[in-house]
């Protein structure tokens, strides 16, 4: 079952591309060069770890990569699960949790046939059969193409924890995929309330399902609550792209329920049409936003990869990009190198005096 710390390392790598969309140059990912072949290959260094301990540790992780919906793990976030799950397999590989571990970082991977491998091995132990989350998180993965054996894995996260969202809301999928509409608003209703309205996924995908029964009044109040929701995720944290997509895609379903309602009608209804026409120009003045973040991402990867002797062109270029996606501590940060470098940059002071008293005009206007 030992997974190699090699293929390890590729999987936690893959979920950090897929997070971040750039890998960069990290040392971290610098393959050691093997001994020279007259050498005797070393023995491998005996780990003085506290397995236990280093298991709750990657549990920890990933608990809080579950319940931050709205952002990406980061990259040092998955750096450290990637070292943990090498000390546990190095000092117990027939650990009853390495399987789970395994199964998820697959699964941040997107390489979900490893991930469902490894996490119905989990399920059939002990531990497993009574951990709600590994079932919900299998239920999640074969919910697409297999959603009778996501019903049953979600059945048995619902013993095991029959309050919690992710769980009622995934049964709510299955019963809407086998065409039972209203169990499936049934289902959707009692997660939101079990929620709360604090997550935006849970009036989104009610939204969902009371727009396919074609109750499209309460479906747009519940597309307008989760619209809130992602809305002030934005607005507490400008300058992160995963925030904007997800404000995108509640535009989305806005536009959706606005075409639905307006083949729906007998009539011609003029201001539900200049209502879709106005979200539509909306959303394309976001999904800008987002290619700015983009633009980021592709200079960030050359910054990251120069280190310091990043031209100072590219580094001003970088830095206004950061400003254009609301990041703007950073943009500070690369502006201040512009200087340390080339003292007196005209371009550079100007940026950074007029970002510095915009930060402060809005720290005064903030205060209480």
């Amino acid at each position: 079952m030992k997974c190699s710390s090699n293929t390890l390392h590729s999987v936690l790598l893959t979920a950090c591309v897929l997070a971040i969309g750039f890998a960069g140059g990290h040392a971290l990912f610098a393959q050691t060069p093997p001994p020279p072949p007259t050498e005797p290959a070393a023995a491998p260094a005996k780990l003085t770890i506290d397995v236990n301990e280093a298991v709750q540790k990657a549990r920890t992780l990933i608990e809080s990569i579950d319940s931050n919906l709205a952002d990406a793990p980061s990259r040092e976030t998955l750096q450290e699960l990637e070292k943990l799950i090498e000390d546990i397999q190095t000092a117990d590989p027939a650990h009853p949790w390495l399987t789970y571990l395994l199964g998820r970082a697959y699964g941040l991977a997107g390489r979900n046939g490893d991930a469902i491998d490894q996490l119905r091995k989990f399920v059939q132990t002990r531990d497993g059969r009574n951990d709600w989350r590994a079932h919900q998180v299998l239920g999640d993965m074969f919910v697409g193409e297999f959603p009778r054996l996501a019903q049953g894995s979600y059945e048995k996260a619902a013993e095991l924890n029959p309050n919690e969202p992710s769980v009622l809301t995934g049964l709510s999928n299955c019963a809407n995929r086998a065409g039972n509409l209203d169990e499936g608003i049934r289902l959707a209703r009692l997660a939101v309330a079990a929620d709360g309205y604090n997550n935006v996924r849970y009036p989104h995908r009610l939204a969902r399902a009371l727009m396919a029964r074609k109750q499209f009044d309460e479906a747009e109040k519940e597309a307008m609550k989760a619209l809130s929701i992602a809305e002030d995720r934005v607005q507490k944290n400008p300058g992160k792209r995963v925030s904007l997509q997800i404000f995108v895609e509640q535009f989305s379903l806005l536009i959706e329920l606005m075409s639905a309602r307006i083949l729906a009608a007998t009539t011609v209804d003029p201001q539900a049409y200049i209502r879709f026409a106005e979200l539509t120009g909306v959303r394309a003045d976001i999904m800008n936003r987002l290619a700015k973040h983009d633009q980021v991402a592709i200079l960030e990867s050359a910054v990251t990869k120069t280190g310091p002797d990043t031209p100072i062109a590219l580094r001003q270029k970088y830095a206004a990009y950061l400003v254009e996606a609301g990041r703007t501590d950073d943009a500070i940060a690369e502006y201040e190198k512009i200087i340390a470098a080339e003292p007196g940059q005209k371009d550079a002071t100007e940026a950074l005096a007029q970002l510095k008293s915009a930060k402060d005009i809005g720290r005064k206007s903030s205060a209480p």
